[in-house]
C-alpha cells in the first residue's frame, strides 16, 4: 500500500472516531467503545504514516498503564530511576498523559511532540519531559491515567493514543484489582496489536496466592502466558524510592522492559493494526450503514412514490375521458385555421383584439397567467401531490425510533422543507408547465390542418358543413370569456366536430395526433416530478443537522474498506 493510500486509511478512520464521538451514549459503554477502538487504531497507523520519513527518527517507547491505585506513577518512577511522575493517594489523581524521554535527541524530540499534537481530539492534555544524562536510553516513558474510574470517561482515550505506538506494555496491578473486568476489557483491543506485554503485580507481600488466577485470567484473554513476563512488588510508600530500587524484583523488572524497549518493525505494526480492524471493522462502521440504508429507504421511497404519482396521473387524467381537455384545445387551434367563410373576418379581428392587451402586457413584464383551476389536469395533478406528500410523511415517521437508525430518519423528517412551501412552489412548477406545454397543443392542431390540406374533401365539409361553423361559435365564447374550456369542449358543436375528424379519411392520423400528445404531455409531466420534487426531495439529506451523524457516502466507506483489505 503506497503512503496515500495509508493516509486516506486514516484519515477516514479519523472522520469515523469524530462520528461516534458525536453520537450520545458513544462513549458510556461498560467496555472498550468504538471511540476507544478507533483511537487505538488510528494512533498505531499514524505512526505508521508520520515516521515513514527517513528523517524522522522514532524513540523506542514504554507505556505503563492499569487501573487506579495500582501504584503506575511510582513504575515509571522506578523505570526511570528518579523521581519524575508524582504518585498520589487520590484516586484518578493523575488525569493526563506524562511521557519522561531519556536522553532523547532534540530533532528526535521534536517529531515526537509533533506526532503527539496529531492526537488533538484526545480528551485530556499531553506532556512530554526531557531528561538527559540518564542511564540507557534513547527512551520515552508513559505515565497513564487509570481507566476503570468514573471520572475516567473524561480522558479515556489518552491510553489509546500511547497504547496504538508502544514498543512494550507494563501492565501494572494490585491484589485488589487484578481481577476486574474493566482491565482485561480495556486490555483486550490492545492485544490484538500484540505489543510485548510485562505483567507488574504490585504492592503484594504474598503474591503466590494470587499467580495462579492472574495466568488464568491472561489465558483467558488471549495471551500466550509463555511470552508475558510477570513480577511482584511489594508495598513500598512514594517516599522510599531508594528502597524499592534496591529490590532483585525490582531490577529484573527494569530489566525486562528495557530489553523489550526496541522499536517493533512495520511488518508487526501493520499485522497488528489489520487484526484490530478486522476485529472492530463492523461494529466501527455499523452506523455509517444504518445511514446509508436509511439513504437507500428514502431514495426508494421517492422513486416508488413519483412512479406511483405518474401512474396516477396516467390513469386519472392521460387515459381518461377528461384529456379530451387537452386534445380538444388542438382542435380549436385547427378552427382558427380552417378560416371558415362568413366568420373568417370576424375570427381575425377577434384576435387581435384579445391579443392586443396580452402583448401590451408582455412589453410589459407581465407574463400570461396558466390556465384556470378548472382545468382537469391542475385538479389532478395538485391531488397528487398532496397524496404523495402524505406518503413519505407515513413512511419516514414509520422508521423513526431510538436506534442510530431511527435517530437518522427524524433528523431527516426534520430536514424536510415546509409542506406549504414545497406545495407553492410545486403549483407554480405546474403553471409553468402549462403554459410551456401550450404552443406543443397549438402545433397538434396545426400538423392536423396540414394533414386535412392533403384530404380536401375533408376540409371542404368542414368549412361549408354547419359544424364547423358552430364550433367556430364555440371558439369565439371561449375567447370571449362566455364560456370556459371545460364547458366548451363538452358543447355538441365540439363534439360533432372531433366526431367528423376521427371519422374521415384522416381519422388514424388524428388518433395519432392524440396519442403522441399524450406522450408528450407524459414526458413533461415526468419532466416536472424529476426536476423539481424529486430534486428537492433528493437534497433533503444535504441539509440535514450533521450533530450526532457520520455523513459518510457509500463512495468513501468502499475505498476505506479496499484499503483496509490492501493494507501491507
Amino acid at each position: 500500500m503506497t503512503g496515500d493510500a495509508l493516509s486516506q486509511l486514516t484519515d477516514f478512520l479519523v472522520r469515523l472516531r469524530a462520528g461516534h464521538r458525536s453520537v450520545a451514549g458513544s462513549d458510556d459503554d461498560d467496555g472498550p467503545s468504538a471511540v476507544y477502538t478507533l483511537s487505538l487504531c488510528v494512533a498505531a497507523l499514524e505512526d505508521l504514516v508520520f515516521y515513514a520519513s527517513s528523517s524522522r527518527h522514532r524513540v523506542p517507547q514504554v507505556v505503563v498503564m492499569g487501573p487506579t491505585q495500582v501504584g503506575k506513577s511510582t513504575l515509571v518512577n522506578l523505570l526511570l530511576e528518579r523521581d519524575a511522575a508524582r504518585p498520589s493517594p487520590l484516586a484518578g489523581f493523575t488525569r493526563s498523559l506524562q511521557g519522561f524521554a531519556v536522553n532523547v535527541a532534540d530533532t528526535s524530540m521534536d517529531a515526537l511532540r509533533t506526532f503527539m499534537s496529531k492526537g488533538g481530539d484526545v480528551d485530556g492534555e499531553v506532556s512530554v519531559a526531557d531528561f538527559t544524562g540518564g542511564r540507557g536510553g534513547p527512551v520515552l516513558v508513559w505515565d497513564t491515567p487509570d481507566f476503570d474510574s468514573h471520572a475516567s470517561r473524561e480522558y479515556r482515550t489518552l491510553l489509546p493514543r500511547v497504547a496504538g505506538v508502544a514498543d512494550v506494555l507494563l501492565l501494572v496491578l494490585s491484589k485488589e484489582k487484578y481481577a476486574d473486568l474493566s482491565v482485561w476489557t480495556m486490555l483486550d483491543p490492545i492485544r490484538m496489536l500484540q505489543t510485548p506485554l510485562v505483567v507488574c503485580l504490585n504492592k503484594t507481600d504474598q503474591p503466590e496466592q494470587l499467580l495462579a488466577p492472574l495466568t488464568k485470567h491472561i489465558v483467558e484473554s488471549g495471551f500466550d502466558p509463555g511470552q508475558v513476563a510477570i513480577y511482584s512488588l511489594p508495598y513500598v510508600g512514594s517516599a522510599q524510592l531508594e528502597e524499592l530500587n534496591a529490590l532483585s524484583a525490582a531490577a529484573d523488572l527494569r530489566r525486562t522492559v528495557m530489553e523489550h524497549v526496541v522499536p517493533r518493525d512495520r511488518t508487526a505494526r501493520v499485522a497488528g493494526a489489520k487484526r484490530l480492524m478486522e476485529k472492530y471493522w463492523n461494529v466501527w462502521i455499523a452506523p455509517v450503514r444504518e445511514e446509508l440504508a436509511g439513504l437507500d429507504a428514502w431514495q426508494r421511497d421517492i422513486d416508488e412514490v413519483l412512479a406511483g404519482a405518474l401512474a396516477v396521473y396516467r390513469e386519472q387524467y392521460l387515459d381518461h375521458a377528461r384529456y379530451e381537455n387537452t386534445f380538444n384545445r388542438a382542435v380549436l387551434r385547427l378552427l382558427e385555421l380552417l378560416e371558415i367563410p362568413g366568420i373568417a373576418g370576424a375570427m381575425t379581428q377577434l384576435r387581435r383584439v384579445l391579443t392586443w392587451p396580452l402583448r401590451r402586457l408582455r412589453v410589459a413584464g407581465v407574463d400570461r397567467q396558466p390556465w384556470s383551476g378548472e382545468d382537469a389536469e391542475t385538479e389532478v395533478l395538485t391531488e397528487l401531490f398532496d397524496h404523495l406528500w402524505l406518503v413519505l410523511e407515513r413512511r419516514l415517521n414509520d422508521r423513526i425510533g431510538d436506534d442510530h437508525a431511527g435517530r437518522w430518519c427524524r433528523a431527516l423528517r426534520d430536514a424536510l422543507p415546509p409542506t406549504a412551501e414545497i406545495r407553492r412552489d410545486y403549483l407554480s412548477a405546474v403553471g409553468g408547465y402549462q403554459k410551456s406545454f401550450q404552443p406543443e397543443v397549438e402545433q397538434a392542431g396545426e400538423r392536423l390542418y396540414d394533414r386535412l390540406q392533403e384530404s380536401p374533401l375533408t376540409l371542404n365539409t368542414l368549412r361549408a358543413g354547419r359544424v364547423g361553423a358552430d364550433a367556430a361559435g364555440v371558439v369565439v365564447a371561449l375567447k370571449t370569456g362566455t364560456v370556459g374550456i371545460t364547458e366548451a369542449v363538452l358543447t355538441p358543436a365540439m363534439l360533432s366536430l372531433t366526431s367528423v375528424l376521427t371519422e374521415s379519411a384522416v381519422g388514424r392520423y388524428v388518433d395519432s395526433v392524440r396519442d403522441d400528445l399524450r406522450q408528450r404531455q407524459y414526458l413533461q409531466v415526468e419532466k416536472l416530478l424529476d426536476g423539481l420534487l424529486r430534486a428537492k426531495l433528493l437534497a433533503v439529506p444535504e441539509n440535514m443537522d450533521e450533530r450526532g451523524l457520520f455523513n459518510i457516502d457509500a463512495e468513501a466507506l468502499t475505498a476505506a474498506d479496499a484499503a483496509r483489505r490492501a493494507l501491507t
